[in-house]
């Protein structure tokens, strides 16, 4: 009898220990799912960036390259359907700033006369060529014969500290059009000088242009003054 309690006993810490043993395995498995998980999570995250990184590696060669292309590619152009056909509007008369007459050759292919029966027109519009507008004032200096103080005329286009160093100064629609480009347009700061410089010929510098901006903005400015007006209303 003794002997059997010692076995019944026996059978069941090796139960006990068999449970402990499949409970803990069961814990390892599903720690090793919630692992198994996470990385196939980053896996995907991987395989779409490193699908990013080439086709950014590519923008330059197709950059809107759909890779796959389509089975049944539509044709370019303006399709049927899609609004009326117009051409480019002619210019006004008052547009037109240089004409040019050409004249029949002498004689035709064939070598009859030629008789002129009406004239027909071509427009090309092309960037102005003339250079940058530069105005040159003479400002006389005065000085006073009793104080000794000078003095210098006064000019409206003219800042009172315009002198010196900062002589030439660009005028405001200049600035006006550099800041367009950057605010409205969204080209970068760095680049608006050389679009400038290649469009129109003018020599400004970035540094210039964002202290332009600041100084615009400043609460003294006028654009900040607009603004307080506008957020009063």
């Amino acid at each position: 009898m003794v002997e059997l309690l010692e076995i019944i006993g026996k059978l069941t810490a090796r139960v006990d220990a068999l449970e402990r043993e499949n409970k803990q395995l069961r814990q390892d498995n599903e720690q090793l799912r919630s692992e198994n998980e996470a990385l196939r999570t980053e896996n995907d995250r991987l395989k779409k960036r490193i699908d990013e990184l080439e086709r950014k590696s590519k923008k330059y060669v197709a950059p809107y390259s759909r890779e796959q292309p389509k089975a049944d590619p539509k044709p370019p152009g303006r399709h049927a359907g899609q609004g009326p056909f117009v051409s480019k509007q002619r210019p006004t008369r008052e547009q037109v700033t240089r004409v040019v007459d050409v004249t029949l050759r002498n004689c035709c292919v064939c070598g009859a006369e030629l008789r002129a029966f009406k004239t027909d027109f071509a427009f090309i519009t092309a960037l102005p060529a003339a250079p940058p507008q530069v105005t040159e004032y003479h400002l006389k200096v005065g000085r006073c014969e009793v104080c000794g103080q000078d003095v210098r005329a006064t000019h409206p286009e003219v800042a009172a500290d315009q002198r010196g160093a900062s002589a030439h100064r660009l005028s405001a629609e200049v600035y006006c059009l550099a800041h367009s480009l950057h605010y409205d347009l969204g080209i970068p700061v760095r680049k608006v000088p050389e679009v400038l410089r290649l469009t129109t010929g003018l020599s400004i510098s970035q540094s210039a242009l964002t202290r332009d901006a600041l100084r615009v903005t400043r609460k003294a400015g006028v654009l900040h003054q607009q603004y307080q007006q506008l957020r009063d209303n």
